[in-house]
């Protein structure tokens, strides 16, 4: 049986030169946004400014300062880093819930970089690493940057070493490819979650209670 398209619409405001803008979300397969000259173009089908189609999905985050704003919003793809800021708490909440029942879900863990290849140019420190089933990423800073993408059928390796989660990444990884070592309070746990979303098992219980939440608001 075909699989049906889910599509649902959000309208979310930010910011750029002073002038206030407003965006159209749609989400089938990937999340498409169209920007908006002002929410009456939106509501006659107006022209949009500009479209996005954002795919390749790895995370979101949220809670950080952007330009005075707190109430932000990053939607991080493999091209792309997506930020938005919204007006109150309650509405960052009910549409990151909303985003969450329909991308697929992550999980973070908080690490510390301590060693990589030169050519991966990635910097010793703090980062967040995101794991989903089948590959996983490093964001780093704030806001957030997307650091690098690895799918898990491409290591050589990964497993806990002296105490510490150390990966590599094999010939097809690009700058990701080489030895990794990660300092994390976590590491068996972590060890243990990726070998779970190796076998495409990190989420499934997790996502239907996300979308039981959803489904509530």
């Amino acid at each position: 049986m075909a699989r049906l398209p889910i599509i649902f619409f959000l309208v979310l405001k930010i910011y750029s030169d002073s002038k206030q803008t407003s965006f159209l979300l749609a989400l089938t397969d990937c999340l498409h946004l169209q920007l908006f000259r002002d929410s009456k173009d939106r509501c006659k089908n107006g022209p949009t400014k500009a479209s996005l189609s954002l795919e390749n999905f790895l995370a979101m985050e949220h809670g950080f300062t952007l330009d005075k704003e707190s109430n932000t919003m990053a939607i991080i793809c493999s091209e792309m880093v997506v930020l938005l800021a919204f007006d109150t708490r309650e509405r960052l909440i009910h549409w990151q819930v909303k985003l969450r029942a329909h991308l697929p879900e992550e999980i973070q863990f908080l690490i510390q970089i301590t060693s990589s290849p030169a050519k991966s140019k990635l910097s010793s420190g703090p980062a967040r690493l995101h794991l989903q089933d089948g590959a996983f990423c490093l964001v780093t800073g704030m806001p957030p940057r997307l650091s690098g993408v690895w799918p898990l059928r491409e290591l050589r390796r990964y497993g806990v070493a002296d105490g510490k989660f150390c990966f590599e990444g094999g010939k097809h990884c690009g700058k990701g490819e080489g030895l990794h070592v990660l300092h994390t309070n976590q590491p068996e746990e972590l060890l243990r979650c990726f070998q779970l979303a190796s076998e495409g098992k990190l989420l499934t219980k997790r996502k239907s209670l996300t979308q039981w939440i959803a489904s509530k608001y």
